[in-house]
């Protein structure tokens, strides 16, 4: 964006790689390390990514500098060496993010296997959660439900309220894809309400986006909308202008259904404006579509093939209100 090179002018690259090689590593080889210096580095390439979604959050980058170099994971067959769960989680998110998703489950599969031999409660649960929301991810849901309804119990006999809405929210994904949608909304509302009692704003988006979805995927519009409405004031309210955007974007396409199109094209002009804002180009290129389909349904078809083509380059030029 600024035709610059990451930190072209300074040398902090090589001080972070220096200080991963001076850190305590008791019985690690030089390949560790060399792997130590490659996350890092491919951290750093990913901070400046065009893409807002794409770069790391505060917690990959927390673990990865702060985690990795300090605790290296011992291979599994090395004796007289203890593996840690906790740093296996750790490397589960860093494949996750990576996209890794088969390294990513060998990780949760043996920081499960450990929490089990410590009888760490608190652990399996975590690490239940977390097997729920990769297989969501590749839409296993009977695997999702498994693991969700276990994760649930442990939650539930800790008292953890936040654990349970992280459960529910996945068990609910779950039943509303394979049996019931009634039920699955339900237990969708239930994680939502401990998610509005303990603040926690970044699961309600995300609880109220899903509950939007199968409100529009079974007809009920004026409910979605409702629902969508009141994610955009969640995510207002905690400074998330994606969750907004995004937000937004699926208000436009449900008055858009409703042929309410002048509702549509506001909503959608709105998120338009904020994915241009922040420099999000995936969901700047995805709004711009979606405008150029509603120009053409309502016979714009000259506004409709201009919208489409900025689609293309999303970021370059300038789009007035009129056109989105």
């Amino acid at each position: 964006m600024t035709r610059r090179l990451p930190y072209e002018e300074t040398s902090v690259d090589f001080v972070i790689i220096r200080q991963i090689f001076e850190s305590p590593l008791p019985k690690v080889d030089g390949q560790s390390r060399l792997s130590d210096c490659l996350q890092v580095w491919e951290l750093m390439t990913r901070c400046w990514n065009g893409d807002p979604l794409q770069r790391p959050t505060a917690r990959m980058c927390k673990t990865t500098v702060t985690c990795l170099p300090c605790c290296t994971p011992t291979p599994a067959n090395t004796e007289n060496q203890t593996r840690s769960a906790a740093l296996l989680e750790n490397l589960d998110d860093l494949e996750s993010w990576k996209g890794n998703l088969e390294k990513s489950a060998t990780y949760l599969n043996e920081a499960l296997r450990l929490y089990q031999e410590e009888a760490n409660i608190r652990g399996i649960a975590g690490v239940l959660w977390k097997q729920s929301a990769a297989a969501y991810r590749i839409s296993d849901y009977g695997k999702v439900r498994a693991t969700a309804t276990a994760a649930f119990e442990h939650c539930r006999n800790l008292d953890d309220a936040l654990g349970v809405a992280e459960a529910s929210f996945y068990l609910g994904l779950s039943i509303a894809m394979l049996s019931s949608v009634d039920e699955g909304l339900q237990i969708l509302q239930q994680s939502l309400e401990i998610r509005r009692t303990h603040g926690d704003d970044v699961g309600a988006v995300q609880c109220l986006e899903r509950i939007g979805d199968i409100q529009r995927a079974g007809g009920q519009m004026h409910e979605a909308l409702s629902t969508r409405g009141e994610a955009v004031v969640v995510a207002s309210r905690s400074g998330d202008r994606l969750g907004r955007a995004t937000a937004l974007h699926a208000i436009g396409l449900t008055h858009s259904h409703m042929t309410d199109f002048v509702e549509a094209a506001d909503a959608l002009s709105e998120a338009i404006m904020i994915t241009r804002k922040v420099g999000w180009e995936g969901g700047l290129t995805t709004t711009l579509q979606t405008m150029g389909c509603l120009k053409m349904l309502t016979g714009n078809d000259r506004e409709a093939q201009e919208l489409f083509f900025k689609s293309r380059f999303p970021l370059l030029g300038t789009l007035n209100t009129a056109g989105g």
